[in-house]
C-alpha cells in the first residue's frame, strides 16, 4: 500500500510499544519528498540525517539532506516549542513528523505554535503535512484528533483508547481490539472507510 502523505493531510499512527507503528512509517518514509522529524526517541538516524542542534535543521535541508531528524538532548517541552517555532517561520512544502507527541499534549492543552501548525499550516503559504506517532489516542489534544485525515491503528487493548477511536472516527475502529501482532487498521476520514491490513511483507 501507499501511505496518504500530502500537504493537506494530518496522519496519526497509534499502537502499543513494539506494535509496528514506527516500523510501518519508516518503511514508507521514502515516499515523502522531504521530511523534518522531531525524533525524541532517536529512532530515525538510519533513514534521516540526525542532528541534536535545531539551528542545523535549515542548513542541512539547504545542503541537500531531504530527511532531517532533530534529536533533542532531552524530552523537555522547550525543545518541541523551539522546533514548532522554527517550522512555522521557516519551513514550506515539507512534512513534519512528531514521535511520542502525547508527551507534549493533553485533551485540553497543546503548545500554541503546535496548535497553529495543526490547524492552519496545511494551506498556503506553508503547505505543511504532519504525521503524529503515539502509543495511545487517549491523552491527545482534541484539536489534533479532529484535524486528522488518516488514522493507522495497531492493536489497542485499553477500553478508553478503543472508545476514543470509535467516538472520534468510526465505530468500525472497534476491530483494533482483535488485531494480531503487526496487523493494523486504516481509517480514511474522507471516504469514511475502515480497512484491515495484514502485516506488510507477509
Amino acid at each position: 500500500m501507499t501511505l496518504p502523505f500530502a500537504p493537506n493531510h494530518r496522519v496519526l499512527f497509534v499502537g502499543q510499544t513494539q506494535s509496528g507503528k514506527t516500523t510501518l512509517f519508516k518503511r514508507h518514509l521514502r515516499e515523502l519528498p522531504s521530511a523534518v522529524i522531531f525524533d525524541v526517541k532517536g529512532q530515525y538516524r538510519d533513514v534521516a540525517r540526525p542532528t541534536s542542534d535545531p539551528r542545523q535543521i535549515i542548513p542541512l535541508l539547504k545542503a541537500g539532506h531531504v530527511k532531517v531528524a532533530f534529536q533533542p538532548p532531552d524530552a523537555r517541552p522547550e525543545w518541541l516549542n523551539y522546533f514548532c517555532e522554527l517550522a512555522w517561520n521557516n519551513l514550506r512544502r515539507t512534512t513534519l513528523v512528531f514521535e511520542e507527541i502525547g508527551a507534549y499534549t493533553s485533551p485540553g492543552l497543546m503548545p500554541r505554535r503546535l496548535r497553529d501548525l495543526v490547524m492552519i499550516a496545511q494551506g498556503e503559504p506553508r503547505k505543511l503535512g504532519m504525521v503524529f506517532l503515539n502509543p495511545r489516542p487517549t491523552g491527545l489534544h482534541n484539536d489534533l484528533l479532529s484535524q486528522v485525515t488518516h488514522v493507522f491503528s495497531f492493536s489497542q487493548d485499553n477500553r478508553n483508547d478503543v472508545g476514543r477511536l470509535c467516538a472520534e472516527y468510526s465505530a468500525g475502529m472497534s476491530v483494533v481490539q482483535e488485531l494480531a501482532p503487526f496487523e493494523f487498521v486504516h481509517f480514511d476520514r474522507i471516504t469514511k472507510k475502515v480497512e484491515r491490513h495484514q502485516p506488510e511483507g507477509k
